[in-house]
């Protein structure tokens, strides 16, 4: 919430200033705008409740002098009446009338004031001790300690005024003794305890009961009902549990206020007459809808019931009630259409944000609110565009619209409204250009308009809204060069990120020395970045990430001691050395990422103790990392990977209890895995992989309860994997590719099925490739129920026996060998499983021949022969009628070199169809190669013996000589 503010300066000349309280109006923040608190609200509605003592107030009343000076001494003797602010007469010999603040009973007088006005002056205008004491005002006194028993021997007291004060302890049960109370203040004190249930009838008379901003606690007293209250403020205490039905009875209610007791509850009782002024129920538990009786409220003048959880509708009346000044209902989940707002001429505040569903657009009436300073829309699902007639809002110091649905241009009626310090409508749909009646806006001082899609470029005029502390313009569409802005030397943040801004920054940046927060990222900059920055002492945040700036890195950066964070990631052509960052003392993130620059680590790193986040990945940094390191208590993300660091990692590491993330990836470090860090227990990330390191795996990772992403991949890393790493409840992602493992990948990672019934993570990725493991991977592995990459590949001693069925729509294709292997199908459907094909031997259905090749891979798969027919399969046939040619014509188990057809009737040759060359094996068993009757040498007829041969010619059955070779 944002309260501004005026002051007068020396010179008459108006400057603005906005508190921040809990929520900075930021674009990046919802931030909602009010111009007062709530509870000065109920302070301007309880200075119109304060009574009067009325003629012959003490009229039938007698007090015993004595007992009253006893009691008013005891009063101030238990609440430190030494240490008062002003303690005037008391104790003295004078009458107590007399005494600073004690108020006696007024006869034959109209009336008279309590408490007073002006200054407290000693004594009543009475001149006689005879009359009893009938109040006691020590407002902002320094009254410390608790309300005496003695108190209720003041038996005349119409009216208790202890408000801003130290009073604590509870409420003494000798109350019950004032029964002519009238008038009780005690707000802003410390007491504690409950209001005592018989409240209602000890004080049968009270009309304004005010014990806000205590710690008092329990349930409301339904005998509070009893009370003729006009006034009941109780709130900023510990109240728990409903309003009491009983408050239906208070039917001369004209102010009631239980804000910020978040431990009531239910529903807002039917309770309210026409003598309602103020309801202010905020951050109290309620839930329901808002009452009937509300729509008979017509006099009512604050309405204000945000941070429930009401549903329903506004009250059906609330249009009308021309009376209302502020109309609160933000943060609830209330369902309504916007209301007609051509009655609310005494509205000054405004607020509908935050709830379920507001239907409809901001209508047309809206600038019939002309004493409207604040209106406050946000997140109300509004779609159509801004009424112009906000150009009649002269009063209006405040608009926020933001998380909505709003088109079109920005109204150029905003041009017109002289007070205005707050324009907040980012995150909507609105386009253009900024109008140019905007530049008429002198008293802004908060621009908010990130998340549209607004176009053209940023007017020069702003240069002249010299009161402006908040620009925020990220994620438009915004073009053109930056301008100069040096009058601006109030502004605080100033946000054009993700835009199309082009050229080099404004020198005018230099001289902005208010500058908190400067945020350029995803542009067109260009140009050097030294002397735009250097001299904004207050910096906090500095963003320039992803733009094309060139040059060194600009080493003034380091003479900013109030940065925080520093975004500088993906500016490729970025050059140089860091410099010594020993002054940045204040820095928590750092990140310089995608960039050229050189050198080793930033000096002074070891002294930046809030350093909590720290980027320098893909750089070219060389050197080691300094063991200092491990004193950066509050560091919880190191990622230095892709550089060329080299050396071994730090022990000291693992002193930094707070580490998240360490990732070392793509570097020279060589040596061994620390144990140490072991020892670090939020460590989330460990990414060691590519690197130089030698030795095992430390035992000790394995028993690190927050370790989810292991990467320790392509290493020298020997030995065997602990056991205890596959135990482990948060291991999500495990990868030891390319190291020198070997024996078998513990049976503990498939037991993981068992732990997903009791963890709260589950193992997705395996990478156990490219070592010298054997044995098998578990079957259970296949089982884990979120795992979605398992890889053995590269294991060569590897093998399964077992057997997993295949998908055939995902095949691997080994062209040097001439076969395919399809992937094996998980059982648990979702898991990809990378594995050499030696594991399953090669064997069907994971591995075969291509298509016109036959044979067994993987050194086996030989092209089909001439007249062959193959598909893969470790034969190949050939068809009915067709006869092998062997590589010795008459020897049928050598090596075949085709097949041709029959010489004679083409059914004579391979009859049956069934003939299988297996390459190496030979013809299969079942083969017939001639029908009977039929010789071998392609099935012919021709006569063969020992003693003479027949061979065809033609047609002719030709004798030839033995042993002529034909």
């Amino acid at each position: 919430v944002a309260h501004i503010h005026w002051d007068e300066g020396g010179t008459g000349e108006e400057r603005a200033r906005v508190e921040e309280e809990g929520k900075e109006v930021t674009g990046e923040e919802e931030g909602e705008v009010a111009e007062e608190e709530d509870q000065v609200v109920v302070r301007e509605g309880e200075e119109e409740a304060w009574p009067v003592l009325r003629e012959g107030a003490g009229d039938g009343c007698e007090a015993a002098p004595e007992t009253e000076r006893a009691a008013l001494t005891a009063f101030y003797a238990a609440t430190g009446g030494s240490y008062w602010l002003r303690s005037d007469g008391w104790l003295s010999d004078v009458c107590p009338c007399d005494w600073f603040g004690v108020v006696c009973a007024v006869r034959n007088s109209s009336a008279a004031p309590f408490p007073p006005q002006a200054a407290p002056r000693s004594g009543n205008v009475s001149t006689t001790c005879a009359l009893p004491v009938l109040g006691l005002s020590l407002p902002s006194n320094n009254v410390t300690g608790p309300l005496p028993p003695a108190i209720g021997n003041l038996s005349c007291l119409v009216a208790i005024n202890l408000p801003n004060n130290a009073l604590h302890g509870t409420l003494p049960a000798e109350l019950s003794a004032l029964s002519r109370l009238v008038y009780v203040a005690l707000e802003n004190n410390a007491l504690q305890g409950t209001l005592p249930e018989p409240i209602g009838e000890w004080l049968p008379a009270l009309e304004s009961l005010n014990v806000g901003f205590n710690a008092l606690r329990g349930p409301l007293p339904p005998s509070i009902g009893a009370m003729p209250l006009s006034l009941l403020l109780l709130n900023d205490n510990h109240f728990s549990g409903p309003i009491p039905d009983s408050f239906t009875n208070l039917t001369n209610l004209a102010y009631l206020s239980t804000n910020n007791n978040q431990a009531m509850s239910g529903t807002i009782p039917d309770m309210f007459t026409d003598q309602l002024l103020l309801l202010t129920l905020q951050n109290c538990g309620m839930r329901g809808r808002l009452p009937p009786s509300l729509s008979r409220t017509p006099s009512l003048q604050y309405l204000m019931v945000q941070e429930n959880a009401l549903e329903g509708p506004l009250p059906a009346a609330i249009s009308s009630y021309s009376q209302l000044v502020k109309l609160d209902v933000s943060e609830n989940r209330m369902q309504f259409a916007f209301p007609a707002c051509g009655n609310f001429t005494n509205m000054q505040v405004l607020n509908l944000a935050h709830n379920s569903r507001v239907d409809g657009i901001i209508p047309e009436d809206i600038g019939a609110m002309r004493s409207l300073r604040i209106l406050s829309l946000n997140n109300m699902s509004l779609t159509g565009s801004i009424p112009r007639t906000v150009g009649n809002l002269s009063q209006l110091t405040a608009f926020a619209a933001a998380h909505n649905g709003l088109s079109g241009s920005l109204p150029p009626g905003f041009g017109a409204c002289s007070e205005l310090k707050v324009l907040s409508i980012f995150n909507n749909q609105l386009s253009g250009p900024l109008p140019d009646t905007y530049g008429d806006l002198r008293s802004i001082a908060a621009l908010l308009l990130s998340f549209n899609a607004l176009s053209g470029t940023l007017p020069a005029y702003v240069n002249n809204w010299r009161l402006l502390l908040y620009l925020a313009l990220d994620s438009n569409q915004l073009e053109g060069a930056l301008p100069e802005l040096p009058k601006l030397i109030f502004l605080q943040r100033y946000s054009v990120g993700f835009n199309r801004f082009s050229g080099p920054l404004p020198s005018s940046l230099s001289r902005m020395i208010s500058l908190h927060s400067f945020t350029a990222a995803s542009n067109l900059l260009n140009g050097t970045l030294s002397g735009a920055f250097g001299t904004q002492s207050l910096l906090s945040l500095l963003d320039l990430s992803d733009n094309p700036f060139s040059g060194v890195f600009p080493l003034e950066l380091a003479n900013l001691p109030a940065l925080d964070t520093l975004l500088m990631g993906g500016i490729d052509e970025l050059e140089g050395t860091l410099p010594d960052f020993s002054r940045l003392v204040n820095l928590r993130v750092f990140s310089l990422q995608g960039s050229r620059v050189t050198g080793g680590l930033p000096g002074g790193l070891c002294r930046l103790q809030r350093l909590e986040t720290l980027y320098l990945n893909f750089n070219q940094l060389n050197g080691t990392i300094p063991s200092c390191i491990g004193e950066l208590s509050s560091l919880s993300e190191l990622v230095l990977n892709e550089n060329a660091l080299h050396g071994t990692i730090p022990e000291s590491l693992g002193a930094l209890t707070a580490l998240i993330t360490l990732n070392l990836q793509g570097n020279a470090f060589s040596g061994t895995i620390p144990t140490s860090l072991a020892h670090i227990p939020s460590l989330y990330q460990l990414s060691l992989g590519s690197n130089l390191l030698e030795g095992t795996i430390p035992d000790e990772l394995g028993r690190m309860d927050s370790l989810q992403v292991v990467y320790l991949q392509a290493n020298r890393l020997s030995g065997t994997i602990p056991p205890a790493l596959g135990d482990s409840l948060s291991l999500v992602q495990f990868n030891v590719a390319s190291n020198r493992l070997t024996g078998t990948i513990p049976i503990s990672f498939a037991r993981q099925i068992f732990n997903s019934l009791v963890a709260e993570r589950h193992i997705a990725v395996l990478d156990f490739s490219d070592n010298d493991f054997s044995g098998e991977a578990s079957i259970g592995l296949f089982g884990l129920p979120e795992l979605y990459f398992l890889s053995i590949q590269g294991n060569q001693q590897m093998r399964a026996h077992y057997r997993l069925s295949v998908d055939e729509e995902k095949q691997t294709r080994y062209p040097l060998g001439n076969y395919v292997c399809a992937l094996a199908k998980v059982p648990a459907g979702t898991a990809s499983f990378s594995y050499d094909p030696s594991y399953f031997s090669y064997s069907p259905p994971y591995c075969h021949c291509e298509e016109t090749f036959f044979g067994r891979p993987p050194d086996h798969c030989s092209a089909c022969l001439p007249g062959g027919e193959c598909a893969g399969q470790p034969y190949l046939t050939f068809p009915e009628g067709y006869y092998p040619v062997f590589a010795e014509p008459d020897d049928s188990e050598s090596a075949v070199l085709g097949f041709v057809p029959c010489l004679e009737e083409q059914d004579a040759c391979n009859p049956s169809g069934e003939c299988r060359y297996y390459g190496a094996v030979g013809l299969g068993p079942q083969c017939e190669l001639c029908e009977e009757g039929y010789t071998r040498r392609l099935c012919s007829r021709c006569h063969f013996d020992d003693e003479v041969c027949y061979y065809h010619r033609g047609d002719e059955c030709v004798e030839g000589e033995v042993p002529s070779t034909v």
